[in-house]
Formats: structure tokens, C-alpha cells, sequence
């Protein structure tokens, strides 16, 4: 009966990780001090789990201009769109994103985990 409880345990994480929890690591300093270059944060998949998002919230979006994913802050929220800004004040924000639209949020960030000088809750 054991065994059967370990391969249950072992399938209900790796079902979480894949379809419900991801990983994501800051690769800029557009987010100091709140996020540093190189913490490594878990994050709430928004395809499976939508969150009503409010001002305030830091997200990871993917900018269709750029083709890459991005972690910011809301500032601004519309019906289906947002308007982002970074921390540190040189990063990229809004102007020249544009708004975000809801499909395009792609986590929702809730842990630094790494490193663990870091380490602590975001958003909550």
C-alpha cells in the first residue's frame, strides 16, 4: 500500500510542476530592489489558474514585439489589458510594450527560492 502512495505523491507533484507551477530566472535588473539578477523564482501558471490581477502584482508576460518573456509590475489594469512598469526606473515599462494583453500573462511569481539570501514571498 506504501508503494501505491509514493506513486501517487510522485505523480500528483510532477502533474503540479508541469501544468501548474513553473520556474522562471530574473535576467535583468529591472526589477531592483523588489527582484535581483539571477533569483529564481516558482510561479503560478495563469493558463490553468487564472488570477484576477490587480495593480501592484509583479507578472512574467511575453512581449510579441520582442519575442521573450518579461517580469514586471502592473501599474495600470483595463478590461482585458495591463499596463506594466519596471522597478528600477531604466527598465522598460509600458511605453514601450504597450499595454499587455491578458493571454500574453503567462505566470504569476510567488517565491524566490534561489538564492536563499533571497529567498521569500512575492505578491502574497
Amino acid at each position: 500500500m506504501k508503494v501505491l502512495h509514493f506513486i501517487f505523491a510522485f505523480f500528483l507533484v510532477l502533474a503540479l510542476r508541469f501544468f501548474l507551477i513553473g520556474t522562471y530566472q530574473v535576467q535583468s535588473s529591472s526589477m531592483n530592489p523588489s527582484l535581483k539578477e539571477g533569483d529564481h523564482l516558482l510561479s503560478i501558471n495563469m493558463k490553468y489558474v487564472p488570477l484576477n490581477l490587480k495593480p501592484n502584482d509583479i507578472v512574467i508576460f511575453y512581449s510579441e514585439s520582442f519575442s521573450s518573456l518579461f517580469i514586471k509590475r502592473i501599474s495600470k489594469t483595463y478590461h482585458s489589458h495591463y499596463e506594466v512598469i519596471s522597478d528600477n526606473p531604466s527598465g522598460l515599462d509600458s511605453k514601450t510594450f504597450g499595454k499587455i494583453e491578458r493571454k500574453n500573462i503567462k505566470a504569476y511569481p510567488f517565491l524566490i527560492y534561489y538564492p536563499i539570501e533571497h529567498m521569500g514571498l512575492i505578491n502574497l
